[in-house]
Protein backbone atom coordinates (compact mmCIF):
# COMPACT_ATOMS: atom_id res chain seq x y z
CA UNK A 1 0.00 0.00 0.00
CA UNK A 2 0.48 3.52 -0.49
CA UNK A 3 0.83 6.78 2.37
CA UNK A 4 -2.37 7.63 -0.08
CA UNK A 5 -3.91 4.03 0.25
CA UNK A 6 -3.33 4.01 4.10
CA UNK A 7 -4.91 7.56 4.92
CA UNK A 8 -7.95 7.50 2.52
CA UNK A 9 -8.45 3.74 4.36
CA UNK A 10 -8.40 5.28 7.64
CA UNK A 11 -10.75 8.13 6.93
CA UNK A 12 -12.72 4.89 5.28
CA UNK A 13 -12.68 3.41 9.09
CA UNK A 14 -13.46 6.79 10.78
CA UNK A 15 -16.83 7.73 8.56
CA UNK A 16 -17.87 3.78 9.43
CA UNK A 17 -17.12 3.81 13.00
CA UNK A 18 -18.97 7.34 13.33
CA UNK A 19 -22.15 6.08 11.09
CA UNK A 20 -22.79 3.06 13.58
CA UNK A 21 -21.59 4.65 16.82
CA UNK A 22 -25.63 5.95 17.41
CA UNK A 23 -26.97 2.27 16.57
CA UNK A 24 -25.23 1.33 19.64
CA UNK A 25 -27.91 1.46 23.44
CA UNK A 26 -25.69 2.83 26.24
CA UNK A 27 -23.47 -0.12 27.41
CA UNK A 28 -23.26 -1.52 24.31
CA UNK A 29 -19.50 -2.06 23.13
CA UNK A 30 -17.98 -1.47 19.54
CA UNK A 31 -15.13 -3.36 18.18
CA UNK A 32 -12.88 -1.99 16.12
CA UNK A 33 -10.52 -4.77 14.32
CA UNK A 34 -7.85 -4.03 10.99
CA UNK A 35 -5.86 -6.45 9.60
CA UNK A 36 -3.20 -3.89 9.73
CA UNK A 37 0.20 -2.15 11.81
CA UNK A 38 0.13 1.39 10.61
CA UNK A 39 -0.49 3.72 13.54
CA UNK A 40 -3.23 5.89 10.92
CA UNK A 41 -5.58 3.15 11.18
CA UNK A 42 -5.32 1.23 14.49
CA UNK A 43 -4.44 4.19 17.12
CA UNK A 44 -5.17 6.77 14.72
CA UNK A 45 -8.45 5.99 14.25
CA UNK A 46 -9.94 5.00 17.85
CA UNK A 47 -8.52 8.14 19.26
CA UNK A 48 -10.25 9.97 16.54
CA UNK A 49 -13.11 8.22 17.10
CA UNK A 50 -12.88 8.91 21.00
CA UNK A 51 -12.44 12.64 20.56
CA UNK A 52 -15.48 12.94 18.63
CA UNK A 53 -17.11 10.38 20.89
CA UNK A 54 -17.25 11.47 24.43
CA UNK A 55 -20.16 9.14 25.36
CA UNK A 56 -17.90 6.39 24.26
CA UNK A 57 -14.96 4.81 26.35
CA UNK A 58 -12.05 2.49 25.97
CA UNK A 59 -12.29 -0.81 27.85
CA UNK A 60 -8.93 -2.65 28.38
CA UNK A 61 -9.36 -6.19 26.46
CA UNK A 62 -7.17 -7.98 28.97
CA UNK A 63 -10.01 -8.24 31.22
CA UNK A 64 -11.60 -11.44 31.25
CA UNK A 65 -9.25 -12.82 28.94
CA UNK A 66 -7.73 -16.58 29.07
CA UNK A 67 -3.86 -15.88 30.90
CA UNK A 68 -2.53 -17.67 27.32
CA UNK A 69 -3.54 -14.50 25.61
CA UNK A 70 -1.86 -11.60 27.86
CA UNK A 71 1.16 -11.59 25.33
CA UNK A 72 -1.48 -10.87 22.42
CA UNK A 73 -2.67 -7.32 24.26
CA UNK A 74 0.16 -4.39 24.12
CA UNK A 75 -0.01 -2.17 27.26
CA UNK A 76 -3.03 -0.30 26.74
CA UNK A 77 -5.39 -3.00 26.70
CA UNK A 78 -5.43 -3.72 22.87
CA UNK A 79 -4.73 -6.38 20.71
CA UNK A 80 -2.00 -6.32 18.49
CA UNK A 81 -0.39 -9.62 16.99
CA UNK A 82 2.74 -9.37 14.64
CA UNK A 83 3.64 -12.62 12.49
CA UNK A 84 7.45 -12.88 13.74
CA UNK A 85 6.09 -12.91 17.62
CA UNK A 86 3.55 -15.03 17.33
CA UNK A 87 3.97 -17.90 15.59
CA UNK A 88 3.11 -16.45 12.23
CA UNK A 89 0.19 -15.43 13.17
CA UNK A 90 -0.93 -12.26 10.47
CA UNK A 91 -1.12 -8.85 11.39
CA UNK A 92 -4.07 -7.98 13.59
CA UNK A 93 -4.78 -5.17 16.02
CA UNK A 94 -8.26 -4.89 18.09
CA UNK A 95 -9.79 -2.37 20.35
CA UNK A 96 -12.92 -2.37 22.25
CA UNK A 97 -15.09 0.91 23.05
CA UNK A 98 -18.08 0.55 24.94
CA UNK A 99 -20.85 3.42 24.83
CA UNK A 100 -21.32 5.00 27.93
CA UNK A 101 -24.13 4.46 30.04
CA UNK A 102 -25.87 6.34 32.21
CA UNK A 103 -24.75 5.03 35.63
CA UNK A 104 -20.65 5.35 34.34
CA UNK A 105 -18.76 7.53 36.61
CA UNK A 106 -17.47 10.22 34.10
CA UNK A 107 -20.56 9.97 31.88
CA UNK A 108 -21.06 13.70 30.19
Amino acid sequence: RTEKDVAELADLQKRIMKAVAPLLKPGGSLLYSVCTFTEEETEGVAQAFLGEHSDFIREDMRQGSPLHWLELFDESGALRTWPHHHDGMDVFWAVRLKKRAVHDKEFP
